[in-house]
């Protein structure tokens, strides 16, 4: 069984913007008070969402906020950027980032652009190594089958970074 906590880590990637060789290094997550508790159990090899109450989860919060933090602070091991040509120097580049979520559900995908964006810690106007975005979006209707993908879009709609949400795989266990 595995209980969720009301912020869920999505992952990490990393960019280098070229020619100037800085690596911006993205760190995601989403979060909803209404994560809180839910498990995912496994009956007959395959997995279930519940609610703490143990009673089915089906669809996925209406409003969920992905945090995404972008910088350079602190060197990531392990993974190896992806080149990004750019003539923007590097706090203009990560403070031009673009966000929107993909929803899967069979052979059809619904794009859901933010219903607002806020950098949140050190102001925008004081250059330093680290932003840090709250990205929230209105999911209404999405289930707790579907595939969410929360995307990190450069400011020329350059495809950075892929976070997945899957409450819960649809593939039966072995």
């Amino acid at each position: 069984m595995f209980t969720f906590r009301s912020r869920i880590p999505l992952g990490v990637t990393a960019v280098e913007l070229l020619p100037a060789h800085d690596v911006v290094d993205m760190l995601a997550s989403v979060e909803n008070p209404a994560f809180e508790g839910m498990r995912v159990v496994e009956r007959d090899h395959q997995r279930f969402l519940l609610a703490p109450d143990g009673d089915a989860v089906t669809r996925v919060p209406d409003r969920l906020v992905f945090r995404l933090s972008a910088g350079n602070k602190e060197k990531l091991e392990g993974i190896d950027p992806f080149p990004i040509p750019t003539d923007l120097d590097f706090g203009k580049y990560i403070g031009a980032l673009r966000f929107k979520v993909k929803i899967f559900r069979d052979l059809t995908v619904r794009v859901v652009q933010p219903s607002s964006v806020r950098m949140i810690g050190v102001p925008a106007d004081i250059a330093f190594n680290e932003r840090i975005f709250r990205v929230e979006f209105d999911v209404r209707g999405a289930r707790s089958d579907d595939k969410l993908v929360f995307e990190v879009l450069g400011p020329d709609e350059m495809l950075l970074g892929r976070f997945h949400l899957e409450l819960t795989p649809v593939v039966p266990l072995p």
